[in-house]
Order: C-alpha cells, then sequence, then structure tokens
C-alpha cells in the first residue's frame, strides 16, 4: 500500500491505481466495468472549496473526479480497506462512493473517482418522457421545468453551514478578511438594503449562511427513520477512524405535486451517490438528494492548532473527531422533521423500462449502472 500497483484508463490515458484491488470490488459491487472512465475530457476547473482543488465530472455527470491534497492523498491510502469493507458490507450509504484512487503521470498529481453527490437540474424543454403509453411531451417538460426550484446547502451544523446554491443560481463564496474593514461593515449591517452597494457579494454569501443555519427539512417518518440511522452509523465509522470536517451535501428540488412521477426518474437518471428523499410537503413535491462528502481531513496537529488559533470562534467546524460527530449528528436530527407525506401515494405505482420507481438508493442504483452497460 502507498504505491500504485495496477493500470486504469481515464480519458484514453493509463493512470496508475492505488489498492487495485480494493476498488475493482467496489466497482463489481456497484456494476461499473473498469472502463467506465474511457470517454472522460479531462476538462477539470476550481471546485471553489478553500483547498481550490481541482475537479472535473464525466459527460453524463455521473461521475467526479477531484484532485487530491497531499493529506487527503494520505488518508484516503490508510483507510482504503476499512473504507471499502464498509461500502461492502452495508447499504443506504450515505458516504460518497469512491471508484478508484489514481494517480496521472502526465499531470503528476492524485486523483479520486467518485459518484456525484450533487446532480445538477436537467430536466429541459426538449425532454420527451413515456410512461407504459402516457407521453409527457416537451411542452409539459418546459412547463415543470420553469417551476421547479432548486437549492443545495453544505451543512457541517456549524458555523461554516453555508448555501451554495438559491433559486437554480450559484452563491459563491466571500470570505472575511482581517484587512477588508468593508466586509466586516456589510456583515453587520446585512438586513440594511444599503449594505448591498457596500459589499454584494459578501451580503450575499452571509445571508444564505444563515438561512442554512435556521431551515429545517421535511421528510416522511419513515425517511427521517431511515437517514438518521445510515447517518449514525456511517458518521461512526468516520469518527472510529479519526475523520472530522465532513459535510453533508443536501440539495432539495420543489416540483408541481402533480408532476408525473416519469419526469422525477428522468430528472435523476444521473444520480449515483447518496440517498434521495421524495415527500408530499406544502402541496409540492420535494426531492431531496443527500450524503456525506469531503471526510478524508484528518485531526493534524494543524488543525489542533487551528482550532487554538480559533479560541475566540463560536461554534467551529475545527473540533476533534469524537465532538465534531456528536454535535453533528445532534444537530441534523434536529434539522430533519419527519412531518412531510409520503409520494407518491402507496396505492400508486410507476413503472419506468420495467422498473417500479422506488426512493432507494439501492433500486434506483441498479436501474442506473445497468442501463449504463445496454
Amino acid at each position: 500500500m502507498g504505491e500504485p500497483n495496477s493500470l486504469i484508463n481515464v480519458g484514453g490515458e493509463q493512470c496508475e491505481e492505488y489498492d487495485g484491488s480494493f476498488y475493482a470490488a467496489l466497482r463489481a459491487h456497484f456494476k461499473l466495468s473498469d472502463d467506465f472512465l474511457v470517454g472522460f475530457n479531462w476538462h477539470l476547473a476550481c471546485g471553489g472549496g478553500k483547498g481550490g482543488n481541482k475537479l472535473g465530472l464525466t459527460d453524463d455527470r455521473r461521475f467526479m473526479i477531484k484532485e487530491l491534497s497531499l493529506g487527503d492523498h494520505q488518508s484516503l491510502l490508510e483507510l482504503t480497506p476499512q473504507y471499502c469493507a464498509h461500502v461492502l458490507a452495508n447499504d443506504r450509504l450515505l458516504l460518497a462512493p469512491f471508484f478508484a484512487h489514481i494517480r496521472r503521470p502526465s499531470q503528476d498529481a492524485d486523483f479520486v473517482v467518485m459518484g456525484n453527490t450533487m446532480v445538477e437540474p436537467n430536466l429541459t424543454a426538449t425532454d420527451a418522457l413515456e410512461l407504459e403509453g402516457e407521453a409527457v411531451g416537451a411542452a409539459r417538460a418546459a412547463e415543470l421545468a420553469a417551476k421547479q426550484t432548486y437549492t443545495v446547502y453544505d451543512l457541517k451544523g456549524s458555523a461554516d453551514d453555508k448555501v451554495l446554491v438559491i433559486a437554480g443560481q450559484k452563491i459563491p463564496a466571500v470570505h472575511l478578511r482581517w484587512h477588508n474593514c468593508a466586509l466586516r461593515v456589510a456583515e453587520c449591517l446585512h438586513e440594511n438594503e444599503r449594505a448591498e452597494q457596500i459589499a454584494p457579494g459578501r451580503v450575499r454569501y452571509f445571508r444564505g449562511k444563515l438561512h442554512a443555519r435556521e431551515v429545517s427539512f421535511s421528510c416522511t417518518a419513515q425517511q427521517h427513520s431511515s437517514l438518521l440511522s445510515a447517518m449514525t452509523r456511517d458518521v461512526a465509522f468516520l469518527r472510529e477512524h479519526g475523520l472530522m470536517d465532513y459535510s453533508l451535501l443536501l440539495s432539495i428540488r420543489k416540483l408541481p405535486i402533480d408532476t408525473p412521477p416519469a419526469v422525477v426518474t428522468s430528472m435523476f437518471k444521473h444520480s449515483t451517490a447518496g440517498q434521495l428523499l421524495m415527500s408530499s410537503d406544502g402541496g409540492k413535491l420535494v426531492v431531496m438528494q443527500v450524503g456525506l462528502i469531503d471526510f478524508l481531513q484528518r485531526w493534524t496537529l494543524t488543525k489542533q492548532i487551528a482550532r487554538q488559533i480559533k479560541f475566540l470562534e463560536f461554534n467551529k467546524a475545527t473540533e476533534p473527531p469524537p465532538y465534531y460527530a456528536a454535535r453533528f449528528l445532534s444537530y441534523f436530527a434536529r434539522k430533519f422533521k419527519p412531518i412531510a407525506k409520503p409520494w407518491p401515494p402507496p396505492t400508486t405505482l410507476c413503472r419506468v423500462d420495467n422498473v417500479k420507481l422506488a426512493s432507494t438508493r439501492e433500486q434506483w442504483l441498479s436501474r442506473f449502472f445497468s442501463s449504463s452497460r445496454e
């Protein structure tokens, strides 16, 4: 362990793969062939996080290839056997699935290949879906697309909670800097319209952070129980291996309650990670996708020093794994409210490509991966 021991074709390049036998087992478990990345185009962009690492998506948006920092690379090397055993032994996972850990010789950089936990809306006016003879044409799809709302949250249960996308619009991060007094003034006056004239980007970002802190999410009682059970199990795994600073990535779409199930199926045809929760709340169809991401950070000496430097910061993310895990679970036990109604109604059956519409991760993944091989 520590040196590449096999090769895998990624975008026409022979990349070196770490712990190839472990990831081959994961790919087989998820019914992926070893050449699933042959068509990747290697168009990478900055991910927007604090680390500035580059990432890219496959054309079908099912998979993400993310550059690893040295620390995350070493952490993954140490974690791989236990991570693979955890994934293979459990279902309804929230942990983002990893499918390869590679080194690209031409760039001299390390990457992880994972399922895409945040699928952007892909319901467009060109959609033309059929459901056992019932057509949902392009005009109807366009009408539904115009009515949908789409919001994405990055949540830790700390002061770092934020909104990434609201009403379909991305919210760029604008961090405070000690030398920039304008940003601090704008934040203090965020409820005043004039604050947007001082630092519009920071005000919008800060308002998003306040919204992320205050918002709650409705789900059914069954979803609430299942979600917290899976979260407790996966967070216990992260705590056991000394990991912290992970996030729950959560996207919400709200659609008209009469949206045909086939349209929902189309919207999530590229989903390969996390859990899908569908419910009826407030006269709307609510579709949530949730998954745990960025879970390779260990409680290093650097993190311990950073915690001491931030001793005046309230509810900081830089906390040791036991405390971080306990706060994380307590926070989301309150954040999710078991008050929504099931959707579709239990008596409603829908079949798409001879597969019953389902909200469980396994059934969706089974359909998506099998269709990718046809």
